[in-house]
């Protein structure tokens, strides 16, 4: 009989023993669902903030960029008109250099303003990408769009600019003083420093501007991806950003560009 009790007691021991072990199991499980269902919101806000952010910063760069093309258009256009017999004068304010001239002396004496007096040999060159480049000159009207591909050929074609995108171009490379930037630029890194922004897969940047008899080229090799939203390390550096991110945006959305072939390749 005392054995038939000891052989109940362990049955109901270990009957308990059970029970609890599934309440604990089933306390966690019910822990782990709430943890998830809080987490998971704020997992997708993070993902979803994580693929905006590079958009939201070019949104903001563009936007920038469009204030500045049409304050520099403004200022640039009365600047073209020789007849208010004003000199002009330019000051490094803010991410770009505003220009000053006898605009409103015209505008009072009702002569109408001109429109924009191109010098005569003026064109540029622009090179941009990160694998297979992209580049156009419209010297030769020459436009590439990746320059790797099975059949590079395929990826060029004849772009001519109309008359106000010229003007427009003109205006935007006018306002950055190519001159002032050294030959090889890191708009992301001050020079004698050492560098501490970068990414990998890189980019170049290349711009030339040719007028007046003269020539003149800054390039950036194995710079910061845009893509990475750094800005640059100054006032200078992000206007030359904008300036990179308004051309590229000019020529990329022109039909010649979109008739292009699509990618054969991209960065691997």
């Amino acid at each position: 009989m005392k054995e038939l009790n000891d052989y109940t007691a362990e049955v109901r021991r270990r009957y308990e023993e059970r029970q609890q072990y599934e309440i604990q199991c089933r306390t966690r499980r019910q822990h782990f669902i709430r943890t998830l269902v809080f987490c998971l919101p704020l997992v997708f806000c993070i993902a979803a903030g994580m693929l905006l952010l590079p958009k939201l910063m070019r949104d903001k760069v563009r936007d920038k960029a469009e204030i500045i093309g049409h304050e520099s258009t403004a200022n640039s256009v009365t600047l073209a008109d020789g007849r208010t017999g004003e000199a002009p004068t330019s000051s490094v304010d803010g991410l770009v250099s505003n220009t000053k001239s006898g605009a409103d002396t015209a505008e009072q004496k009702g002569s109408p303003v001109d429109s924009i007096d191109l010098p005569a040999d003026f064109s540029f060159a622009f090179v941009w990408n990160c694998y297979g480049i992209s580049s156009y000159d419209s010297a030769t009207g020459k436009l590439v769009k990746t320059s790797h591909a099975t059949h590079p050929e395929d990826y060029i074609t004849t772009l001519e600019l109309t008359e106000e995108q010229r003007e427009q171009i003109w205006l935007w490379l006018s306002t950055l003083e190519l001159e002032s930037f050294p030959a090889e630029y890191d708009p992301y890194n001050p020079p004698d420093e050492k560098p501490t922004v970068f990414s990998k897969p890189n980019r170049n940047l290349i711009l030339t501007l040719r007028q007046n008899g003269k020539e003149i080229t800054v390039a950036c090799h194995g710079i910061c991806l845009d893509a990475c939203g750094e800005e640059g390390y100054d006032d200078r550096a992000r206007a030359f950003l904008l300036v990179c991110d308004q051309l590229t945006d000019l020529l990329t959305s022109t039909p010649e560009w979109e008739a292009l072939p699509a990618y054969e390749f991209y960065y691997d």
